[in-house]
């Protein structure tokens, strides 16, 4: 024990006192001299805990009066299924060049995109080709309205992918990757209205709720018999295209008109990125004019590594209301991210209390 280094250059601190001073001393002194060390010791990992916590604090603070950001942990995706996505998208020119994030399992249990290094403002997160990017829609085809147009690109998703072996081949690792119709846990598939019974759907207490998925199922039984699919298949199909895919401007100058037409996509790996309304991540497009552009995240502000990266589902026009029927999920009642998904949409609580049957259902259900 007195020959430990770390006990022997801590007793040389002790002024006058040696270690081999301590085999002739009296037992009082040794005591009375271990009593001191021990007394260094504690103050020395003391010291070292509060240094410690204040750079923490200087590093994470950026202005008077605010808190050091708590410790955010997360576990990591060691699945085989996202192995093998991640594969996939390296394997391909530009995929996932530069990449400063990984699959993780974050708050709640689900799947999302957390940073593993630091990233600035405006820097690419992650990316993939627009040659893996599963189009949903034919660019000649006329405009349609929202519900009609998430029926006919499942219809696309069913023709081009799940029905053409080669392509399902060839995308069987981002198609393996997605939640899986028959999973009991709503964090691996979180049910949207559709998928509720007659009971799940009147408890809802929603009347236009009820009026949108009664016109959702009715689209998805047409839409399966036109196409000589399950209903419980083509659901899921149009599940898929509501909650996965992003609708893309052609024109991506003008993004002031909003009748500027636009495709829906597939974007592996990139659409586990979660929503929030205060997202610190865009999807962004590089070189759009050409046929091989690079779709990627890039950061809003910087992004410290282990916090999550996140986008804002619908550019930020999308009530709660909005987030259940398409995603199956509403926030908690008072947070902040209910309340911005309304402030941004013009409704709730910050510009006005609920008067319609479905917003006081909705608050009943976010509490």
């Amino acid at each position: 024990f007195f020959q430990n280094p770390l006990f022997t250059r801590t007793l040389r601190t002790v002024p006058l006192l040696k270690p081999i001073d301590l085999y002739k001393m009296p037992s009082r002194s040794l005591f009375y001299n271990l009593f001191v060390v021990f007394i260094l010791l504690s103050t020395t990992k003391t010291s070292s805990s509060l240094s410690t916590s204040s750079a923490l604090k200087s590093a994470s603070s950026s202005g008077f009066g605010k808190a050091a950001d708590p410790m955010i942990l997360h576990t990591l995706d060691t699945s085989q299924e996202i192995k093998s996505l991640s594969g996939f998208v390296s394997s391909q020119p530009r995929g996932l060049a530069e990449k400063k994030c990984s699959v993780a399992f974050v708050k709640g249990g689900v799947r999302g995109l957390v940073c593993t290094k630091p990233v600035k403002k405006d820097e690419v997160i992650c990316s993939i080709p627009s040659s893996i990017a599963l189009a949903l829609s034919d660019p000649a085809s006329p405009p349609l309205d929202t519900e009609d147009e998430v029926t006919e690109a499942a219809k696309k998703l069913k023709e081009w992918y799940f029905d053409d072996s080669d392509r399902l081949a060839s995308f069987a690792p981002y198609i393996a990757s997605l939640p899986d119709p028959n999973a009991d846990d709503d964090r691996v598939f979180s049910r949207t209205p559709d998928f509720f019974d007659d009971e799940a759907l009147e408890a809802l207490e929603m009347p236009g709720m009820l009026e949108r998925v009664r016109a959702r199922k009715e689209a998805i039984k047409a839409a399966a018999a036109a196409t000589d699919t399950s209903f419980e298949d083509f659901q899921y199909y149009t599940w898929v295209v509501s909650s996965r895919s992003f609708p893309i401007r052609l024109s991506q100058s003008d993004t002031s008109n909003p009748d500027t037409k636009s495709i829906r996509v597939l974007l592996p790996y990139l659409d586990l990125a979660n929503h929030s309304p205060t997202a610190n991540a865009e999807l962004d497009i590089l070189d759009p004019e050409k046929d091989d552009s690079t779709f990627v995240i890039r950061s809003k502000r910087p992004i410290k590594p282990g916090q999550e990266v996140t986008l804002c589902y619908g550019s930020g026009g999308f009530t709660s209301l909005d987030l259940l029927g398409d995603f199956g999920f509403v926030h908690s009642a008072g947070s902040a991210s209910a309340a911005a998904d309304d402030k941004a949409a013009g409704k709730g609580p910050l510009k006005r209390k609920p008067v319609t049957a479905d917003e006081r259902a909705m608050a009943k259900l976010e509490a």
